[in-house]
């Protein structure tokens, strides 16, 4: 009787250590501000909430190897604030203004086409990967992503969507 209490405790524990795995479990991150939007995100993370003064709302997701995942309304996330900064270029430019900001110059410049969805995303000098993606003026992204979980960053964000 032992050995069957022993074998099934061990086997117990070694299937939620096999269960904990880093890249397969999924918890809903919510996200209420401008709409009722969620995206899958790996579970074993830190939750950190920012609140800005105009209603302003971003939820990082921080992981234990320095990658995070976030959503904000914010113009841009703190988080690649610097990335999209060094980009330098007329996009980047664009990105880091309001969006009804952005609409009301390029009318005024008679060129009257803002795109729903802008992507921006490149390499730090450490050679891990962020991306930053608006659509609208809610925005999903990550940053300090290794090579060999870019995958994993890239699904994650591709379920973001509203409820």
């Amino acid at each position: 009787m032992r050995i069957i209490i022993y074998f099934l405790l061990v086997f117990s524990i070694v299937s939620c250590s096999v269960g904990r795995n880093y890249s397969t479990r999924y918890c809903k991150a919510n996200y209420s501000k401008e709409g009722n939007y969620v995206m899958d995100v790996l579970c074993e993370n830190k939750l950190t909430i920012l609140i800005g003064g105009h209603s302003e709302l971003e939820k990082q997701y921080s992981y234990q190897d320095s990658s995070k995942i976030y959503i904000t309304n914010f113009v841009c996330s703190m988080l690649n604030y610097n990335n999209v900064v060094n980009l330098g270029d007329s996009i980047s430019g664009v990105r880091l203004k309001d969006l009804e900001l952005t609409k009301i110059l390029l009318k005024e410049q008679e060129k009257s086409y803002v795109p729903d969805t802008l992507i921006l995303e490149g390499v730090t000098k450490k050679g891990l990967f962020w991306k930053d993606v608006r659509m609208g003026s809610i925005s999903v992204g990550y940053v300090n992503v290794s090579g060999s979980k870019k995958e994993l960053f890239d699904k994650m964000l591709n379920t973001f969507k509203k409820k």
